[in-house]
């Protein structure tokens, strides 16, 4: 299980999942100059450090849907067919949650700004793109699990 290079890309999307929840997803620039300010960032997080909406609990528990589905794999090691399912749907999951974030995260975001602000600028912070980052390493982990059968199989052939 250890000595796999799946196991390897598998633990590397659980540390993307977990960083992701210590970095900004998006960050919102907001005129304040009515009082007395210029501007401030509103950042938003999946775990809410900042703010708190339904938008950081869909990303939340997305998350950590992809931990725990990612480590239910790297166990499964003895059951490479399910593994492969798993990862797929793991994949799916990194869709969702990389779709999400750029096509609802701003608007959603944008809607819980009090009135009176002014939103003059957005933009994706870093882990906004740890998805596509997860979603290679668990096509790499799928394809070596797929290797890993075919090996399998073919050494039972000449049993």
């Amino acid at each position: 299980m250890i000595q796999r290079i799946q196991t390897l890309y598998l633990t590397l999307v659980i540390v993307l999942s977990v960083t992701t929840l210590f970095f900004p997803l998006i960050n919102m620039t907001i005129d304040i100059t009515n009082l007395g300010q210029e501007a401030w960032f509103y950042f938003i997080y999946p775990k809410g450090k900042e703010n708190i909406f339904s938008l950081n609990f869909i990303l939340l528990g997305l998350q950590v849907a992809l931990v725990l589905i990612t480590l239910v794999t790297i166990f499964l090691y003895k059951r490479r067919i399910l593994q492969i399912r798993l990862v797929a749907f793991a994949s799916l999951i990194c869709v969702f949650y990389f779709g999400y974030i750029f096509l609802f995260g701003a608007d959603v975001a944008a809607k819980d700004i009090p009135v009176g602000l002014v939103l003059t600028g957005t933009s994706y912070g870093l882990a906004a793109y740890f998805p596509i980052a997860q979603i290679f390493l668990l096509y790499l982990a799928q394809k070596s699990i797929k290797k890993d059968e075919i090996l399998v199989r073919s050494s039972d052939r000449l049993r």
